[in-house]
């Protein structure tokens, strides 16, 4: 719910905040065979649950287990569903002061009108109707015998943040200039959450937390950086939304244990202990520019995934963009390898449109473009050279169907035809081998088992020039195949002695070798194409033990060193084997690549860090 990247969320939370309820009930089914689950939830809850709504937790409890147990019904308290992600359908509307929490009847779409579970018994439609009208009732009651308390903690809830702040950091500064785009992004989704913002009013020096160094540092803030206070109504929501790491009471968890902000955004931040002022935050405009004089060609820098959308929409409107692949200096002003270079030559077809097609859409993108006067630069390769090769807007294809996590694929999806907006073909496994694949020039794995695919076909492909993306458990299909580089960490021999473990408590010793969604910082080699408009590190969102440690004949371009892990629950195993291992590499393949991202760089549409990355990975 927090990230509302689907139209269907957005409408949802800007009716919820509208309304505000003291009382917030997610119903949901899980699979036939389980039986019913209500209130207590099981731990960890989030430190920031009031102590309200942890005793909301056990009176809902009570109030349930009454018409459960008079009807001799089965259910069950205190397992699985946790209180800490806040993207959660109970989560958020506790951090937004409500009493929330999660109802789970056992059923889905297996169970139609009657299905015969493991034990013997008959689950019926009329039975799951039973359970969720008692549950419902049980919730009303639960919430008019405690209506007293309930609007008065409901008050205090956002009051005392409004006039004390919350929490050890009262105060969150982000660097806005060079990220002005990723900061708009940011700024957008803190309005879909009401959560208040402004400036910073004037320059000055203090100490602050850095979440790049994990330590206090005094560090310099400049006019303009953006500023968000805990001392707001929604001052926990912010708080929760934007602390550096989060507090994990117990590690066997239903979802991911981190999501800060300033590292989804990639945006450099601090966190200070004391209550900052600031001015009201003024939006960016969009930029102008001096376009007089005659122009040459435009220098667009790639900083942020705005850039790409760009480059995607001067694609689809046939404007011919060159990449240059060197720094250079022009007019003293400094460009960065992987700015991209659009020229009048090239683009005679557009006559006197040139200009203002080009523009316009700078505009539209918020894209910082500059006009160049002469192809002659001051340092670096000039126009002409070779380093600015010409793109060519790629016909792109994503397989689906067997094999394939459909949520993986659908994250693709959604990637091309709602975030980037750029066209992508959809092409189903078994009708796969049927295509002329030379009309394909970027073909992407999801994250899936692809056991049955040609890799002998696809490295000739690519040979050719053709561009394969492999993404998370995809890369385990080529893994150590002829005509692909990629190895897998061999698993050493267990010398041990065998270890005598406890069946009671199996499901905890599992979890040292378990990443359930925690952030890494990644080393980049960004004069590579696939790192370009990064610094030297990025932030992922990490949520798998990653296996190769990186190819001996390519480019590693993504690493984990030891030391970056920056927020979240990893088992101690897993932590171990996380040490120095590839996280994105390239494959150059005769005229084409193969490019191993063992972790996506997309998570849920929500982690803006790695779009760039990934539209990188197709265009460049």
């Amino acid at each position: 719910m927090a990230w509302q990247t689907q139209i269907e969320s957005q409408n949802r939370i800007k009716f919820y905040n509208s309304w505000m309820p003291h009382v917030h009930a997610d119903f949901h089914e899980m699979g036939p065979n389980s039986t019913y689950y209500f209130p207590p939830s099981s731990k960890p809850f989030h430190e920031d649950i009031s102590s309200y709504q942890r005793s909301f937790q056990e009176k809902w409890g009570e109030f349930n287990k009454k018409r459960f147990d008079q009807n001799s019904w089965l259910y069950y308290t205190k397992e699985n569903f946790d209180l800490l992600y806040p993207s959660y359908a109970d989560t958020y509307p506790t951090y937004n002061g409500a009493a929330g929490a999660t109802f789970e009847q056992g059923g889905s779409g297996n169970a139609g009108v009657a299905y015969l579970r493991r034990d013997g018994d008959t689950l019926t439609l009329k039975d799951r109707i039973n359970h969720t009208i008692a549950n419902s009732l049980s919730t009303v009651e639960a919430s008019a015998d405690n209506k007293t308390e309930t609007i008065e903690n409901f008050n205090k809830y956002f009051q005392q943040t409004s006039k004390n702040g919350y929490g050890k950091y009262k105060s969150f500064v982000l660097k806005t200039k060079g990220h002005e785009a990723k900061v708009k992004d940011l700024c957008m989704l803190l309005d879909k959450m009401d959560i208040n913002y402004n400036s910073i009013d004037k320059s000055q020096s203090l100490k602050a937390y850095s979440y790049d160094n994990k330590k206090e540092e005094v560090t310099s803030l400049e006019k303009g950086d953006l500023l968000i206070s805990t001392f707001q109504p929604k001052g926990i929501l912010t708080k929760i939304l934007f602390e550096p790491e989060t507090v994990v009471e117990d590690s066997n968890t239903y979802d991911i244990t981190a999501w800060s902000l300033p590292y989804a955004f990639d945006i450099p931040a601090f966190a200070v202990e004391t209550k900052l002022t600031g001015s009201a935050f003024v939006n960016f405009s969009k930029p102008t520019l001096n376009t007089n004089e005659k122009i040459y060609a435009y220098a667009v820098p790639i900083n942020s995934f705005e850039s790409s959308k760009f480059l995607a929409a001067c694609f689809k409107q046939n404007i011919k963009v060159r990449l240059h692949e060197k720094p250079f200096k022009i007019n003293d002003k400094s460009f960065e390898a992987g700015t991209l270079i659009i020229s009048k030559k090239g683009n005679e077809g557009l006559g006197d449109l040139f200009e203002k097609r080009v523009e316009d859409l700078a505009k539209n993108h918020f894209i910082d473009i500059s006009p160049l006067r002469s192809g002659l630069v001051k340092e670096g390769p000039d126009l002409g050279s070779d380093y600015v090769r010409p793109l060519k807007a790629p016909k792109v294809g994503l397989l689906i169907g067997n094999g394939t996590s459909p949520t993986a694929a659908g994250d693709i999806w959604h990637f091309f035809e709602k975030q980037l907006s750029y066209p992508i073909s959809l092409i189903e496994e078994s009708y796969f081998n049927r295509i002329d694949k030379s009309k394909i020039d970027v073909l992407i794995l999801a994250n899936g088992s692809y056991n049955n695919l040609n890799t002998k076909e696809l490295s000739e492909w690519a040979q050719k020039g053709g561009k394969l993306i492999l993404i998370e458990d995809a890369n385990g299909a080529f893994a150590g195949k002829e005509g692909f580089a990629l190895k897998y960490v061999e698993k050493k021999e267990d010398n041990t002695k065998p270890s005598v473990k406890s069946y009671g408590n199996r499901d905890r010793e599992s979890i040292s070798d378990y990443v359930p969604g925690a952030i890494y910082k990644i080393d980049l080699d960004n004069t590579h194409p696939l790192a370009y408009g990064y610094g030297k590190q990025t932030y992922i969102a990490l949520k798998n033990i990653l296996e190769s440690e990186g190819l001996t004949s390519g480019y590693n371009v993504g690493t984990i060193k030891d030391k970056n892990h920056m927020s979240g629950f990893v088992g101690k195993n897993a932590k171990e084997k996380l040490k120095n291992k590839a996280v994105f590499s390239v494959e150059e393949k005769g005229n084409g690549k193969v490019i191993y991202l063992h972790e996506s760089p997309l998570f849920r549409a929500f982690w803006n860090s790695g779009k760039l990355l990934m539209a990188n990975a197709i265009f460049f």
